[in-house]
């Protein structure tokens, strides 16, 4: 059975229980629980998925794309997941908006809005929230007008790297 659960100390955990009736011949029966925390393997899995999809709809649009002529772009950007904004409650009441940078068991580094790093104990937070929607933009589109909104592809395309040639003829 999977459990989610937030945990005043320590945040969102995601635990995998197993139990199993273990019984004696003298008619004496125990229950063994197991409980595993797999918060940071299916955040991994998530993870990966994001990142196969995101693969695939590269690979699908890599035979439309020039890299020089500003002329085509990705149809669907996916999220970063390193870029996890999140806004953290301290037990004073503070509050520091910002991107989580690295977190374990005990600790929250998140760079602050206001350009900070906050190297953060568990222990002296209230709370934690995981901010789903992204930091970027989503309507880039409708603050640029069309002409503005093509340059603006037309630059970013050029920062392409392009594909290096293989010299014809097996060269030396």
């Amino acid at each position: 059975m999977k459990l989610s659960m937030t945990f005043p100390r320590i945040g969102r955990r995601v635990m995998l229980l197993n139990a199993r009736i273990v019984r004696y011949e003298k008619a004496h029966t125990n229950i063994l629980l197991g409980i595993e925390d797999v918060t940071v393997q299916r955040d991994l899995e998530r993870e990966k998925d994001d990142l196969l999809r995101q693969k695939e709809v590269l690979l699908d649009e890599v035979q439309h794309r020039v890299a020089t002529d500003g002329g085509s772009h990705a149809q669907a950007l996916f999220p970063v997941i390193t870029y996890q904004p999140v806004r953290v409650t301290m037990r004073d009441g503070k509050v520091i908006n910002g991107v989580l940078r690295n977190e374990d068991s005990f600790t929250l580094q998140v760079f602050g809005s206001d350009n900070q790093l906050y190297l953060l104990d568990r222990e002296k937070l209230k709370e934690v929230y995981y901010v789903p929607k992204s930091l970027m933009p989503t309507d880039v589109d409708k603050r640029l007008t069309p002409a503005e909104f093509q340059d603006l592809l037309a630059y970013l395309t050029r920062l392409a790297v392009p594909v290096p040639q293989v010299p014809r003829g097996g060269g030396e």
